[in-house]
């Protein structure tokens, strides 16, 4: 935390005219105390943003999924992707080519 054992060494001194040789074990405790509070804190922040953060991806990527998945369902309701088996025979997507897609049921008994 301190570049230097020069610079811990200054602050010690400060804080022991300041607080005083008597006081100084307890705000020393205190000052601890106070630091680790801080550092658990600030590790639950950055976990909890982590999680968030995530999350959010998660969200990003389903979206994601969803759109592309609407897109090839519309593709192929509006008959511009041909069912897999007819691409490879080379015959057309139903509905084209003037192909009558109603049938009509004839008895056939009569």
């Amino acid at each position: 935390m301190f570049g230097d054992f020069q610079e811990l060494l200054v602050i010690f001194v400060i804080a022991l005219l300041v607080v005083g040789p008597k006081k100084l074990p307890e705000f020393a405790r205190q000052l601890g105390k106070i630091v680790g509070e801080l550092k658990r804190t600030l590790m639950e922040a950055r976990v909890e943003i982590d999680r968030e953060i995530a999350a959010e991806a998660r969200k990003e990527e389903v979206l994601q999924t969803n759109q592309e998945v609407l897109e090839k369902r519309n593709a192929m309701h509006s008959g511009q992707e041909a069912p897999a088996g007819n691409e490879a025979a080379g015959a057309p997507a139903p509905g084209q080519a003037g192909e009558d897609l109603t049938t009509e049921h004839k008895d056939v008994n009569g």
